[in-house]
């Protein structure tokens, strides 16, 4: 199977906005239920969390508190979670050079 995503507008989840001023996500708690980006949540970086023992993202058991961390989600795809589910908008922060210091 075939499918191609395009993302319009700078608003989006994609690499060259990838940083906590322009994601778009909001916060959900949801529950077992088949989801689409654009409707029932909105497009950009999550950070999925588990917050029972029943959770199961794209099919795949989480354990209760486990965390996935900067998920893409685009306009118009749907999937189906199982359980209580947290999606929190991600936070990013520019990796800089570390100096280390010579005693």
């Amino acid at each position: 199977m075939q499918f191609t995503i395009s993302v319009k507008g700078n608003a989006g989840a994609n690499a060259a906005n990838r940083n906590t001023k322009n994601n778009a996500a909001s916060y959900k708690v949801l529950k077992s239920q088949n989801i689409m980006v654009g409707r029932d949540i909105d497009q950009g970086y999550y950070d999925i969390k588990a917050l029972d023992s029943e959770a199961e993202f794209f099919g795949d058991k989480m354990h209760e508190n486990a965390v996935l961390h900067a998920r893409p989600f685009y306009l118009n795809v749907k999937m189906s979670i199982k359980g209580k589910i947290e999606f929190k908008p991600s936070e990013f922060e520019k990796a800089g050079k570390k100096i280390k210091k010579s005693s």
